[in-house]
């Protein structure tokens, strides 16, 4: 068994678990000192997300997993190039994690990419079945967004959106993080 630190689209639950079969939910963490963006190009093209390291007060809010470690090559397929591993040291819900999570790797960052619509809402699925406060909905509703060219996938991922929307969440946002190292 390995901890996986979600914090963009495999955020939901089901989203997850639609990926990976043996994913399980562990609770909420939040990363002081780490900010997320839709910078990290992806395959198709459009901006992903990442963390990065941050000098200020921010905080990326993520969900930790935990999932077979036979299936991490399967998850490394799926993120796609541009990805590696970090491990960070987390604290959830009173028990302290060795996580990995996913940090863009340089040649893939390019801060002028925007997000396609249906990914974006997939984050946004995320955030909010895990009720993340409304100033982090906030933030990513702020981020300018694009249609997919691509109309196959984006039926495909009208679908996932769908199913996203029948799962329901807690009905707020809980953390026992003190944060990463």
């Amino acid at each position: 068994m390995i901890y996986y630190l979600a914090y963009g689209s495999n955020l939901h639950p089901l989203r997850l678990s639609t990926r990976i079969s043996s994913a399980r939910l562990i609770g909420n963490v939040a990363l002081h000192g780490y900010a997320m963006s839709f910078s990290k190009r992806g395959d198709d093209g459009s901006g992903k997300c990442r963390i990065f390291a941050t000098t200020n007060e921010d905080a990326a809010l993520c969900a930790l997993y935990s999932l077979a470690a036979t299936q991490l090559p399967i998850l490394d397929a799926i993120e796609g190039l541009g990805y590696e591993h970090k491990t960070l040291t987390v604290e959830c819900n009173t028990t302290t994690y060795e996580s990995i999570t996913y940090m863009a790797q340089a040649a893939h960052i390019n801060g002028s990419l925007k997000p396609h619509h249906w990914y974006k809402r997939i984050v946004l699925a995320g955030v909010n079945y895990h009720g993340f406060p409304a100033s982090y909905v906030d933030e990513i509703l702020a981020v300018e967004s694009l249609e997919d060219p691509d109309q196959q996938r984006r039926q495909k991922n009208a679908l996932l959106l769908t199913e996203l929307a029948k799962v329901k969440g807690p009905d707020r946002f809980t953390v026992s993080a003190k944060g990463a190292s």
